[in-house]
């Protein structure tokens, strides 16, 4: 399954003006080798000739070499087996990228073949601690201090679109994108940023929640409607991959346990999980009393996909009239925010 950052890369650029065609070559190459000789199925995914493009190719005893075909500038994702992100590259036809890639540490990575290219993999490796722990605040400095030091660079706009948590402060995020030269904005990778930006900022305005139908662990095929519930504090975490940090189960069932489900109501949804199994094998260790749902169309969910959720974790807190009274990246400051209201 895709990540919800990784849908919302390759929306975005789905959005854009197709550029003309900037390569010598009909194609682009990724070769290189995974750490640990590791043999095991490989897939890449990215967006070019108008349409999300995804090939599948496979590593023996470590080796790869994938080929694909992308006339203008395209952020390739490449996956593992289990659709674990473990590289980004900036290509185009008729360049050949080489890379070393650390299946469980993908910080590691290391890439030759463009500049652009080598330039990412030299901030992700300068950055491993904010990787590592995908803190999105020490993420977001350091692409601030990146684009600010490297207005003429391809790769600050590259950073803004994969990188940059855009989801406490649209409006900054949208300036530090004006902030770079129009000449290091490549169409194709930016014109659909700009709108997803722009849905953004009115859910964080004037934007109310609409109903949408989950899948409860306990009692199946439900909806949600804002008006049910006096106050909602809703949660959108990936139930794939490693489990969930204890500061947002512990969040949960806090504030669940302070004020009850008369007068807050907990959702908490789960994405990217392969099926209902997976999903329930996830949230399983956490005990959870408040309610917990899992969405097979992840963001593309009908009522949800007008969240321009960009990131995951994300949270909301919602009134009866549906109206957003916080939405951010922060299990604490949602709370906080419940707790302003309620106490």
């Amino acid at each position: 399954m895709f990540s919800v950052k990784r849908i919302l890369n390759i929306m975005a650029v789905m959005l854009a003006i197709s550029a003309s065609s900037c390569g010598d070559s009909d194609v682009f190459t990724v070769s290189g080798h995974m750490a640990g000789d590791e043999t095991q199925s490989l897939r890449i995914v990215y967006y070019g000739r108008n349409a999300v493009q995804t090939i599948n190719a496979g590593a023996r005893d470590g080796k790869f070499m994938i080929e694909g075909d992308a006339p203008s500038p395209a952020i390739i994702d490449i996956l593992a087996n289990d659709g674990r992100l473990i590289g980004q590259i900036y290509a185009s036809n008729g360049d050949e990228i080489q890379c070393d890639i650390n299946r469980s540490q993908p910080w590691k990575i290391s890439i030759s073949g463009n500049p652009v290219s080598e330039a990412w993999a030299k901030f992700i490796r300068d950055n491993e601690e904010a990787y590592k722990e995908r803190d999105s605040r020490l993420l977001n400095k350091a692409v601030e201090s990146y684009v600010k030091a490297n207005p003429k660079n391809v790769l600050s706009a590259v950073l803004v679109v994969t990188t940059y948590d855009a989801a406490s402060d649209p409006a900054a995020a949208q300036r530090l994108l004006e902030s770079i030269d129009p000449s290091a904005k490549p169409v194709s990778v930016v014109e659909g940023y700009a709108s997803m930006l722009a849905s953004m900022a009115v859910c964080g305005g004037d934007g109310r929640m609409r109903p949408f139908r989950y899948y409860a662990r306990r009692s199946g095929n439900s909806t949600f409607e804002p008006s049910v519930h006096p106050l909602t504090l809703l949660s959108f975490t990936s139930a794939s991959g490693k489990p969930r940090p204890d500061s947002i189960v512990d969040a949960l069932k806090s504030a669940h346990r302070r004020y009850g489900k008369r007068r807050l109501h907990v959702l908490d949804i789960g994405f990217d999980a392969a099926d209902t199994f997976a999903w329930r094998q996830a949230v399983r260790p956490d005990s959870a009393l408040w309610t917990q749902g899992f969405c097979p169309g992840s963001i593309m969910t009908p009522g949800i996909d007008s969240l321009a959720i960009p990131s995951l974790p994300y949270f909301i807190v919602a009134d009866s009239a549906g109206v957003q009274l916080y939405r951010g990246t922060s299990v604490s400051d949602a709370c906080a925010t419940v707790d302003s209201i309620l106490k």
